[in-house]
């Protein structure tokens, strides 16, 4: 399959930007939040789609062009300069990260207690299991968490349109 004709086959599964629910800064939870979407609307089978979490060992990945960086600079979602740029991708069928993803937001609190950024208005996802395990996904060992881990040579190869 060429990129032209999987560009025909390509079917919007995600409601439009301004219907989804978004929280600034709760990537993990926007994602649930549109798995949910997914499911509850049947834009697609489930089966085809998945949450992926970008990390690595030293849990420092930068991002460019988000919202919150200052022009071309990236965003490294950890309070640190350094950075290794040798990414890990941990992939979760959506079916398993709606039924296993669970945090109850405390990664977004000061030592104060106080937040770092406004939560969501819903309320903290949590499974009978679990009311926090968000490491388990940002975590790269595969022998932790949900999903598989891929470097990102091994993510394209196996995701990529070939």
């Amino acid at each position: 399959m060429n990129q032209e004709s999987a560009a025909i086959e390509y079917k919007c599964i995600t409601p439009p930007r301004n219907h989804c629910v978004y929280t600034s800064c709760y990537c993990e939870e926007n994602v649930w939040k549109l798995c949910e979407y997914i499911k509850n609307h049947s834009t697609c089978s489930l089966d085809e789609v998945y949450a992926v979490f970008i990390s690595n060992e030293r849990k420092m990945i930068p991002i460019w062009k988000q919202k919150s960086s200052r022009g071309d600079e990236p965003v490294i979602w950890v309070g640190t300069i350094q950075c290794n740029l040798f990414m890990k991708l941990r992939v979760i069928p959506a079916d398993v990260y709606l039924k296993k993803f669970a945090s109850d937001r405390s990664h977004m609190k000061d030592s104060d207690g106080n937040w770092r950024m406004p939560p969501p208005e819903y309320s903290c996802l949590e499974t009978p299991e679990s009311k926090m395990n968000l490491d388990d996904f940002i975590c790269m060992d595969p022998r932790v968490g949900f999903g598989e881990i891929y470097s990102l040579l091994d993510f394209v190869n196996h995701f990529g349109v070939k």
